[in-house]
């Protein structure tokens, strides 16, 4: 019996020992990750440097601003791995910890969930380390997210007219007209939205006149909210777009732009 007993003892243990086990899995490939683009970084960084010997002029100053930027990158990855790996021991602590609690008959279960907490905290932080090396594409894919709204809204406002939003089966010519009109620049503001995507980074006064011009839209919205009252949800989720989403992408995109120019 004693023997049965150990054994269904250390098999409730590696049972429970499946989540840190599990979190070790997934800190390997992060680490797979982070050290094949850190490798990518590197070789690219060497061939910069030895273009930059043999050029001069302005393409000597732009290979050297893209060094500074791999040499920003290659810091970030170097602290994401850091964390990575220290989450990684604390997990095989964690492990440790569960048999010998069980082997030893030792009542330490606040200090194993303190090093699975510390373990799962240091992963956050090697995630949140990694975030300004995506950042940029992070911003680019928001940004063509948000405008799909412009884009469909604006195409199908165009091709349907105004009759969707429930008028009476006569609208008049002028309004037909107006609204036509109004979603072909809420179409054409998408359009412009998405030639930003490209160079995000470089694309700072147009992006801003473009947000400028979306806020100014919703400051517009609130005379109708005071006119006439609050219109229907769809109406409601493009004012917080303009004056709650485009603002914070407007900001977002001129944080990454002097990230860039630093």
């Amino acid at each position: 019996m004693p023997t049965l007993l150990q054994v269904s003892t250390i098999a409730q243990t590696i049972q429970l020992s499946l989540a840190p086990v599990f979190m070790l899995a997934a800190i390997g490939q992060i680490l797979n990750v982070l050290a094949g683009r850190l490798a990518r970084v590197i070789d690219r960084a060497r061939v910069l440097e030895e273009r930059v010997i043999a050029e001069s002029g302005r393409d000597q100053q732009r290979d050297i601003w893209e060094l500074k930027l791999l040499d920003e990158r290659m810091s970030i990855i170097n602290a994401a791995l850091f964390l990575a790996v220290l989450s990684a021991v604390m997990a095989c602590i964690v492990i440790a910890m569960l048999f010998v609690a069980n082997i030893a008959r030792l009542h330490i279960g606040t200090g194993i969930a303190f090093c699975f907490i510390v373990a799962v905290t240091l992963l956050t932080c090697c995630l949140a380390a990694f975030i300004p090396a995506v950042e940029r594409r992070a911003l680019q894919i928001v940004v063509a997210l948000a405008c799909l709204v412009p884009l469909s809204v604006g195409g199908w406002s165009v091709a349907r007219g105004p009759g969707f939003l429930g008028h009476p089966p006569v609208i008049p010519t002028d309004l037909d007209s107006h609204f036509r009109y109004i979603s072909g620049i809420f179409f054409a503001v998408g359009i412009a939205f998405a030639t930003c995507i490209p160079g995000i980074e470089r694309k700072g006064p147009r992006f801003r006149l473009l947000g400028a011009l979306v806020v100014a839209g919703g400051l517009s919205r609130i005379v109708s909210l005071l006119a006439v009252g609050a219109p229907s949800a769809g109406h409601v989720f493009g004012f917080a777009m303009e004056l709650g989403a485009v603002p914070l992408l407007m900001l977002w995109q001129w944080r990454l732009e002097k990230r860039f120019r630093a």
